[in-house]
């Protein structure tokens, strides 16, 4: 009886690392490639602010993310996504929802920048416009110089 509860729980624990391993999978593509547009930005100054924000979507799905920003200091938000999407758009709006950068070019690697005048909560919106194997997973950096 030991060895079927035994072979039970070993088949389940196989099972259920299996996505798991997967997520990891694209969370570290993801990674590798915030990663190096920290590299490129850390030749312009910049250093990462917070940890990555890594999630995934479903072609078609947005999701909003609030940040604090100080005045007079450059910024810039990052995005990254796995290798199955091909096209991730960010939109950066202030506290009075205007809107004060965008990146809706056809790639998978948007920048938006922003140098605020005054302390403020900022909103990022991010679309997974282009996603071949839903869902796809994403990422985004904030750096500050």
């Amino acid at each position: 009886m030991r060895i079927s509860i035994l072979g039970v729980l070993l088949a389940a624990f196989v099972l259920s690392a299996a996505p798991a391993s997967a997520q990891n999978q694209y969370v570290q593509q993801v990674t590798r490639y915030l990663d190096a547009a920290r590299n490129t930005l850390a030749d312009e100054g910049f250093s990462r602010q917070r940890a990555y924000t890594t999630a995934s979507m479903n072609e078609g799905a947005e999701r909003t993310f609030t940040v604090s920003l100080l005045r007079n200091r450059d910024y810039v938000f990052t995005g990254a996504c796995d290798n199955d999407c091909s096209d991730i758009d960010f939109w950066l709006y202030d506290n009075n929802d205007n809107l004060i950068d965008s990146d809706l070019a056809t790639d998978d690697a948007p920048v938006v920048r922003v140098t605020p005048a005054r302390n403020g909560t900022f909103r990022l919106k991010v679309r997974m416009h282009s996603c071949s194997t839903s869902p796809c997973y994403y990422g985004w950096g904030l750096f500050r110089q």
